[in-house]
């Protein structure tokens, strides 16, 4: 360490104790310049093979004889290295983690994914990962109980798809070699990063080889883009379907047509935005009318008032 620090003339930098295992540090730098002359110092030390160096930083002191106080936060923070990125510096400032609203248990979750799996939500699934991960962090979870947790929820989660569409089962399935990898991550970003990239896998052929995964995707499609120009052919084309087999495939999984529910989940819509006190021909827009005056003709259908009336009819009863 020393040998680097000399050969980039590291300014600031000062080697104030070397046990077997570690190079303590001691830097009067602000933030921004230590964290530049520390890249640089790792950059240079894990070029050179055989070893990987980390570094971690312990919060600032005004004393000499409070280093013991930075030591010991830094410390800290090193034994938690599993929580942070692989190979990153790791600042004191990372301790403190604002608290996460992510308190599913471990079956909703389960469900949860289920249920994005089927829609084919990839995103879904990533933010129910990646807010589960944060939790872990917030807590400073130990890495055995990091990795415990996840393989017992993965193990549980493909054992319960492989039973309910043996269509899939195989490699997709197969938690033996998933639990090689989440037992060898070594952070749990990389963990997370498997087993989002497995359910991902899991995500595409689930919803080709089941009917009922199409229907609910193409449900789920119309209720994210009812306010935009949607037909049968288009979202037929989506999921790659025939337009006629599909629209007799979705009135039979909904029990109506296809342009009837769509009228029905943009008038739904449409009822909401009226009590919030959009103008009526906003509400037309926003749901995907083009004409104000067969919204209203189709509202009042539906609802067996105008617009206007339904207003003054529930506008209490919402306030």
């Amino acid at each position: 360490v020393a040998e680097a620090m000399n050969a980039q003339n590291h300014s600031g930098l000062l080697l104030l104790y070397c046990p077997v295992t570690q190079a303590i540090l001691l830097s009067s730098l602000p933030d921004h310049r230590l964290e530049k002359a520390l890249r640089a110092l790792l950059s240079s030390l894990n070029r050179g093979g055989g070893f990987e160096y980390g570094c971690v930083v312990g919060a600032p002191v005004d004393s000499l004889n409070d280093l013991p106080q930075s030591f010991s936060s830094a410390g800290s923070l090193w034994s938690r290295r599993f929580l942070y990125a692989s190979g990153d510096l790791l600042w004191y400032r990372d301790m403190a983690l604002e608290a996460d609203d992510f308190n599913e248990e471990t079956p909703q979750l389960a469900e949860q994914i289920q249920e994005a799996l089927l829609y084919n939500r990839k995103e879904t699934i990533s933010d129910l990962l990646h807010r589960w991960r944060d939790h872990f962090i917030h807590l400073q979870s130990d890495e055995l109980v990091v990795k415990i947790a996840y393989s017992n929820f993965m193990q549980q989660m493909l054992s319960s798809l492989a039973a309910k569409y043996p269509e899939i089962t195989g490699e997709l399935t197969d938690s033996q070699s998933l639990l090689k990898h989440i037992y060898l991550a070594r952070s749990i970003q990389e963990l997370t990063a498997c087993l989002e990239n497995r359910l991902h896998a899991i995500a595409d052929p689930l919803s080709m080889v089941l009917p009922e995964a199409q229907m609910l995707r193409a449900v789920d499609f119309i209720e994210r883009n009812y306010m935009n120009r949607l037909t049968v052919e288009s979202i037929a084309q989506t999921l790659h379907y025939n337009s006629a087999y599909f629209g007799r495939k979705f009135k039979s999984y909904v029990g109506e047509s296809f342009q009837a529910y769509l009228e029905k989940v943009r008038l739904e819509k449409a009822k909401r935005l009226i009590l919030e006190g959009y103008k009526i021909y906003q509400v037309s827009t926003l749901v995907g009318f083009s004409s104000v005056d067969y919204f209203a003709e189709k509202f009042r259908q539906y609802t067996s008032l105008t617009p206007s009336q339904y207003r003054q009819q529930h506008s209490s009863g919402a306030l």
